[in-house]
């Protein structure tokens, strides 16, 4: 397999901070640093911003919620990240509005109606120790949809899970092991060089968005962007 593991990029960034390439010979600050910076790479190369903000194929799950009478609020998966498309009900093929919290919830208690829903909106659900998320929908869904079993579909983007021994590999395949590779390094030379970051970044930061540039194109022609 030609995908990003775990060892390989704790290798890397060890060997571009200095550190012996063992873990048995690291010492308890040296092995935070390097978990770190793995962190931080993965972060920058799951969710990119600026000129290269995208959505990946492989970070996108498709979800399914069974509508019930009265319920307009419906928790979502705990790696819910953000909606990444439209939600539709599934008697219709035309997308539903997506507005915000407020624009649910105003509408449910000012206007009342029932119905097939043709707004939606997530709030942020109060957990302690985490955030997690529920979706609201307008109109109150009523009998009549309850007994054509109507679901909200959608897919989302989820927060993959940390690597560590016992998750391995990184998401993405070999296909983008050599940007994620890039944005490991690139945030070791931040943590050592943090003062680039105000500029252009260092040598591996730059060398992360060429990286990153091309794995986005490599994508939108996967999924027909």
């Amino acid at each position: 397999m030609l995908n990003s593991t775990y060892d390989e990029l704790q290798r890397a960034v060890a060997r571009r901070l200095g550190y012996p390439l063992l873990r048995t010979n690291q010492s308890t600050d040296e092995k935070q640093s390097i978990e770190d910076c793995i962190r931080c790479g993965l972060r920058w190369f799951y969710f990119p911003t600026g000129e290269n903000t995208h959505v990946w194929s492989f970070l996108r799950r498709y979800y399914e919620v069974r509508l019930a009478a009265g319920t307009n609020w419906y928790e979502l998966p705990s790696n819910f990240a953000r909606i990444a498309e439209r939600p539709t009900v599934s008697s219709s093929t035309l997308p539903i509005a997506v507005t915000d919290e407020a624009g649910v919830r105003l509408r449910i208690n000012g206007e009342g109606k029932t119905g097939t829903p043709v707004y939606c909106g997530v709030r942020t659900k109060d957990v302690r120790g985490d955030t997690r998320y529920e979706i609201g929908v307008y109109p109150t869904p009523d009998a009549a949809v309850v007994n054509a079993q109507m679901d909200l579909q959608f897919w989302y983007l989820f927060e993959p899970a940390t690597l560590s021994e016992s998750n391995p590999s990184a998401l993405g395949g070999g296909t983008h092991a050599e940007t994620i590779h890039a944005a490991c390094l690139a945030a070791a030379e931040a943590q050592m060089n943090p003062e680039t970051m105000a500029q252009e970044g260092g040598v591996h930061w730059q060398y992360f968005q060429q990286q990153l540039s091309a794995s986005v194109v490599t994508d939108q022609i996967l999924v027909g962007g």
